[in-house]
C-alpha cells in the first residue's frame, strides 16, 4: 500500500531566520488508515521546520523549489543527505522515500500570500 502526504509551504514575511524570509507549513495532517500514522507524524514534525527562501539562501526542498521556481522530484530523499534534505532524520524514522516539490504562483509572484 502506498500512502501520500501533501504539505503546502508558504513564504512568511513576518517569520525570519537570520534576517531571511522563511517558508512555513501549518497544514492539517489527516490519515484514513492507521497504517498512515507515520505520515501524520512526519507532517507534525515538519511544522517545526522553517526553510530560508530568499535568493542565495534556499534551504531544503521547499527553499530550492521556491527560489528556482522549478519543480523538484526524487524517489529517495534518504539518499540526499541532511544538507540537501533537512528533515532526513524524520524521513528515515517515518519511512519517507519519495518527495515532489511544485512551485505555486499567484499574481504577486511564486508562493506569495
Amino acid at each position: 500500500n502506498d500512502h501520500c502526504l501533501i504539505q503546502v509551504w508558504f513564504p512568511n514575511q513576518q517569520k525570519r531566520l537570520q534576517n531571511a524570509v522563511v517558508a512555513c507549513t501549518n497544514s492539517e495532517e489527516y490519515a484514513e488508515e492507521e497504517v498512515a500514522t507515520t505520515l501524520t507524524h512526519f507532517g507534525e514534525r515538519s511544522k517545526l521546520y522553517k526553510f530560508q527562501v530568499e535568493e542565495g539562501l534556499a534551504e531544503g526542498l521547499p527553499g530550492r523549489v521556491f527560489v528556482s521556481g522549478r519543480p523538484e522530484m526524487t524517489l529517495d530523499v534518504q539518499r540526499y543527505g541532511k544538507r540537501n534534505y533537512l528533515r532526513m532524520e524524520e524521513a528515515i524514522n517515518c519511512g519517507i522515500k519519495a518527495a515532489v516539490g511544485i512551485p505555486v504562483y499567484t499574481r504577486e509572484g511564486p508562493g506569495a500570500q
